[in-house]
């Protein structure tokens, strides 16, 4: 039960952080089913952070995919838990997260307090970013031109605490923008004295970063300032300069409207020459921008045409696939027979082996009586030590049999009966997958007791991500804190090297579980000039190592014989109540 606890664990991290992985590569419907995989096992093991977490980002997904009242609804349920958890920062993200939700739905009311909910829980001075972000916001839902409600004033006044803030940050560009912000308000408010001195704040700031792009706004910006003014040769001086940055960076709209702005200035004091040849490029520029949005918006079209095309030809695979279900129901039903007589086979087997064992003993026997008379007391000893050798191994072999492949093999006969119970009900096609994947795993577990192989992610992604897994397993106890230090192991090792290390690893970790009575756990591996370094580290009780010297058992014994066998040594540093160092060198190329 423990065993299967800890996988369950392992999988809801498993599945969330696939989640994670399909939602960056913008695959919703595949994010969607791993988030709800590792949220049933999170309700089902009371992982409460983790389900809020799963939670938040589904909410995140179906807000992309449309499907608003599911995305309100993981919204909600996310901001509950993280209440019940106690987790203001969870809390202050959701939050953030339904003023957002709310602000693309248009409730300006609902958004505007779930951003103030948000700065309520910000501790001032703790977490400026934050606090910054969200002024920031809520200066953005007042300027919304969508929004009815909309206060300019309270919206400078949430502008200037951002401000503030984010003055304290290393953000320009941001700081930049906030002043700008507070410009274009002022400036509407026919303040075109304090607007002029909030654009050029903000041009102070922008030419001290190199922000072409903001730069050649800002330029724009005080032209505006100086020709509402009636200012015309300053404004014709600030729109000359903007179209100068804005054509470094190709920014075509900003030369657009500078361009706008030169022939506005240039007819009010009477230049109309000018300004009719500057009003041409403008309206040259704006045609000819107006044709590439345009060629853009077909090249969208025709990738939609291709999408529709490409998923009709889907639909079609589909009903293909939905007509091979019967003969795939027949299948099963061959299956079944086929793992019942394999199943069979298998435990004869296993009889006549044991049979052959038996007789083999009583041969054995038999054999080293003759050969007492005629070999020498050294030829028998080493006749008796390869006996043993074999009698071990056959051991060893029975036992794995009976511990991994029996425990396989009665999965198996379970879901026999229940296809038994459900062929004339059209075999549905999950007990058949599970029947094969189970059948698939016997022959795995045999493989492995075969080649003496170890877990499958030590053979797929090596031995860091193997002892990443066994480092989720043995927290998942809150028992023990294991921490994992690898230096200049960018390449895997030799297969057999990982294998003997990773046992290594295990059974000391197992030992500082039953014997040490520790809290934390570190393991340490560092490659250098040929020489691999293992330190294993707890901070247990201890043991006397004469003690120890004179009761090893059969672990400590396995790791001497790996440490061995890779050419290595070993070295185990304690005492009572000081913890406990294993070092252990090995060659390695």
């Amino acid at each position: 039960m423990l065993l299967q606890t800890t996988e369950d664990s392992s999988r809801a991290y498993l599945h969330r952080d696939l989640g994670m992985e399909y939602k960056k590569t913008a695959e919703p419907d595949l994010a969607v089913e791993h988030f709800l995989k590792s949220l049933d096992i999170s309700h089902r093991l009371g992982y409460l952070d983790n389900a809020a977490k799963c939670y938040h980002n589904l909410g995140s997904v179906y807000n992309i995919k449309g499907e608003f009242d599911l995305a309100l609804d993981s919204y909600l349920n996310s901001l509950r838990l993280h209440e019940q958890l106690g987790d203001k920062n969870g809390q202050m993200k959701n939050h953030i997260n339904l003023g957002n939700f709310f602000a693309g739905q248009r409730s300006f009311g609902k958004a505007e307090a779930h951003y103030s909910h948000a700065l309520g829980l910000v501790e001032p001075g703790k977490d400026v970013r934050s606090e910054a972000l969200l002024n920031l916001n809520l200066g953005g839902i007042n300027t919304d031109p969508y929004n009815e409600q909309a206060d300019p004033d309270k919206a400078i006044q949430y502008f200037e605490k951002a401000r503030a803030a984010f003055s304290k940050l290393d953000e320009p560009h941001r700081l930049a923008g906030v002043v700008n912000n507070i410009g274009v308000l002022k400036e509407q408010q026919q303040k075109f004295s304090e607007a002029y001195d909030y654009y050029h704040q903000a041009l102070e700031i922008r030419m001290q970063v190199q922000d072409i792009p903001g730069i050649a706004q800002s330029y724009m910006n005080l032209g505006n300032i100086r020709y509402q003014l009636n200012d015309f040769q300053k404004a014709l001086s600030f729109y000359e300069k903007s179209v100068a940055e804005a054509r470094k960076v190709q920014a075509r709209n900003l030369v657009q409207d500078a361009l706008q702005g030169i022939s506005a200035a240039y007819a009010s004091i009477g230049e109309h020459q000018k300004a009719f040849d500057f009003r041409l490029e403008y309206e040259l520029l704006k045609d000819s921008l107006y044709n590439e949005e345009k060629s853009r918006q077909l090249a969208e079209l025709e990738t939609q045409y291709e999408t529709e095309k490409k998923d009709k030809e889907l639909l079609v695979k589909e009903a293909s696939l939905k007509q091979k279900t019967a003969e795939r129901n027949t299948y099963m039903i061959t299956l079944a027979i086929t793992v019942i007589l394999s199943i069979v086979v298998i435990v004869v087997y296993h009889q006549r082996q044991r049979a052959l064992s038996q007789l083999a003993l009583k041969n054995e026997e038999l054999h080293k009586r003759r050969i007492s008379e005629m070999l020498k007391e050294q030829e028998i000893k080493s006749i008796n030590a390869m006996l043993a050798g074999q009698d071990r191994e056959r051991k060893r072999i029975a036992e794995d049999l009976h511990d991994r492949l029996g425990s396989t093999l009665s999965a198996v006969k379970l879901h026999l009966n229940a296809i038994d119970g459900g062929v004339q009900q059209h075999a549905p096609l999950l007990l058949y997958q599970r029947v094969n994947g189970l059948l698939d795993k016997a022959v795995t577990e045999v493989r492995d007791i075969a080649h003496n192989m170890v877990s499958g992610v030590l053979t797929k992604f090596g031995l860091v991500a193997a002892l990443q897994d066994l480092k989720e397993t043995i927290e998942a106890t809150n028992q023990v804190k294991l921490e994992i230090l690898v230096h200049n192991l960018d390449e895997r090792l030799e297969g057999q090297v990982e294998i003997h290390l990773y046992r290594i690893i295990q059974e000391l970790v197992s030992n500082i579980l039953k014997h040490a009575r520790a809290t934390e756990v570190t393991i340490q591996i560092n490659k250098h000039k040929g020489e691999l370094l293992l330190m294993v580290e707890d901070n247990g009780v201890g043991f006397d190592p004469g003690v120890a010297s004179m009761k090893k058992g059969m672990g400590i014994r396995n790791i001497e014989s790996r440490v061995a066998s890779l050419g290595g040594s070993l070295s185990i540093d304690s005492g009572k109540g000081g913890g406990t160092t294993t070092t252990i060198e090995i060659p390695v190329a």
